[in-house]
C-alpha cells in the first residue's frame, strides 16, 4: 500500500498558522522576561493597576459665578420659551400652519439646546470652562479664564462649535472671563 504524499492548500495554510502562533508565543515570552526571569508572581505583585483610570490634562477649576449666573439666565429664558410655545400649539384657535410654524421653532429651540450641551461638554473635556449660546446660525461662547485664553484654545473652541453646531467661523463670537 502506497502512502499518498501530496499536500494541499489546506495543510499548508494550517502548518503556517501553526508556526506563526508558536513564533507569537515565543517573542512574547522573550519580551515580556522580568530580570531575565518570567513568572507570574512578578507580574501580580507588581504595582501598577491596569484598569485604573487616571485623570490627564484637564485639571479641575473652579467655575466663575459670572458663568454660573449666565447659565442660569440661558436655561431660564429657554424653559419659559418652550413653555409659551408648548401653551401656544395646545390652542385650539390657531391654524395648522401656525402651529406647524409653532413646533418648527420648537424644535429648532430643543436643537439649540442639545448642540450647546455637546459643545459646552467637549469645551470642558479640553479643560475650559464655557457657556455656550446659540441662537439662529450665531454662537456666542463665553469662556473662564484665569491666565487668558491662548489663540490655540479660540481655535480648540471655533473648531468644537464648527463640528457639533454647524456654525460658520465667522459667526462665532468667543468672551474672555477672568
Amino acid at each position: 500500500m502506497k502512502m499518498n504524499m501530496v499536500i494541499g492548500k489546506k495543510q499548508l495554510v494550517l502548518a503556517s498558522l501553526v508556526v506563526g502562533l508558536s513564533l507569537a508565543v515565543y517573542l512574547n515570552w522573550q519580551f515580556s522576561k522580568v530580570n531575565g526571569d518570567f513568572t507570574v508572581s512578578d507580574i501580580l505583585e507588581s504595582d501598577k493597576n491596569y484598569g485604573e483610570s487616571v485623570l490627564t490634562g484637564a485639571e479641575e477649576t473652579e467655575e466663575c459665578e459670572m458663568l454660573i449666573n449666565a447659565r442660569i439666565t440661558r436655561d431660564t429664558a429657554r424653559d419659559e420659551a418652550l413653555e409659551a410655545l408648548s401653551s401656544i400649539t395646545t390652542d385650539t384657535a390657531l391654524s395648522k400652519e401656525e402651529i406647524a410654524s409653532l413646533t418648527a421653532k420648537a424644535e429648532a429651540l430643543s436643537a439649540n439646546i442639545e448642540k450647546e450641551s455637546k459643545a459646552e461638554s467637549i469645551i470642558k473635556a479640553k479643560g475650559m470652562n464655557s457657556v455656550v449660546h446659540i441662537t439662529d446660525d450665531k454662537a456666542n461662547i463665553t469662556v473662564q479664564s484665569e491666565a487668558g485664553l491662548s489663540s490655540k484654545q479660540a481655535v480648540q473652541i471655533q473648531e468644537v462649535v464648527i463640528s457639533e453646531c454647524g456654525i460658520k467661523p465667522e459667526k462665532i463670537v468667543i468672551v474672555e472671563v477672568k
